[in-house]
């Protein structure tokens, strides 16, 4: 089960708390691929069969949650790309991905203030809680996170991102710092965070050093994924109690766009 370690800070866009409830909602359905005829409904999600939808079906139920929570929030259809190579629009035209466009302003006196939301590849195939490294992305940061749109129709300007991890108090620049939001999230055993560091080597090394501050604070062995591009870490308790230090290092995974020395995620983005 996920934890919620707080609401979004007050000097966060007013609408991003109820976006990142329609988010977590949507995604704590534990919607997957297969096992639906039409994978591309959003009752892949939302229905009694769900457990069988790809991004079309999420984007279009996220939407769709989005329109009864009364946040404006639009589908858009593009390329996208997973193992690193170069986006780009295929040779026949066909786009492989959907996600949503969502105005987080919250207030109809305020100028929109619209992001991309990719709640597909924030959803989990693999049994790691869901999370929200796609969640409030820019133009900018959504094509350097391998997305695409078409840009067709309705396509507003999404000039600016929102830091749903500064909001939620779990960004981290080191080990020491990331202890009390360890601390809050004991007992449920699960974190994820978002450590801002620009080199890679320095990254994965705070990761490590989060990964085992994580394991003294649970007193638990800790199995932690990486999203490096998004500078997203994962990190779960294993079953049982904490024998020894645990081999924090040799528990990561990682998904995403960069070179992998480790095994990679596999089978959890198919459009």
């Amino acid at each position: 089960m996920r934890s919620r370690p707080s609401r979004p800070r007050r000097n966060s866009p007013a609408g991003l708390g109820r976006v990142v409830a329609v988010h977590d909602g949507l995604l704590g359905l534990g919607a997957g691929v297969g096992g639906v005829s039409d994978p591309r409904n959003a009752l892949g999600v939302l229905g009694r069969g769900r457990g069988g939808a790809v991004c079309s079906g999420h984007a279009r139920a996220f939407k769709l949650l989005c329109d009864a929570a009364n946040v404006p929030c639009a589908v858009i259809s593009g390329w996208a790309s997973a193992d690193g190579s170069p986006v780009a629009p295929g040779a026949d035209g066909d786009s492989n991905n959907a996600w949503n466009l969502v105005d987080v302003s919250g207030a109809q006196d305020t100028s929109p203030r619209w992001v991309h939301v990719d709640a597909y590849w924030d959803a989990t195939c693999d049994g790691w809680p869901s999370n929200h490294a796609y969640l409030g992305l820019s133009d900018a940061e959504a094509l350097s996170s391998c997305h695409l749109g078409a840009r067709v129709g309705f396509s507003p300007s999404c000039d600016k991102s929102v830091d749903v991890y500064d909001a939620l108090d779990l960004v981290a620049w080191d080990a020491i710092e990331a202890r009390l939001p360890l601390r809050r999230v004991r007992a449920d055993g699960h974190i994820e965070m978002r450590l801002p560091l620009d080199k890679e080597d320095l990254f994965r090394r705070v990761a490590h050093d989060v990964g085992a501050m994580a394991a003294r604070v649970w007193r638990r062995g800790v199995s932690c994924q990486l999203i490096p591009e998004r500078r997203v870490l994962l990190c779960r308790a294993r079953d049982g109690r904490r024998k020894a230090s645990p081999p924090v290092g040799g528990a990561f995974r990682q998904r995403g766009r960069v070179a992998r020395p480790l095994a990679p995620t596999t089978g959890c983005r198919s459009a």
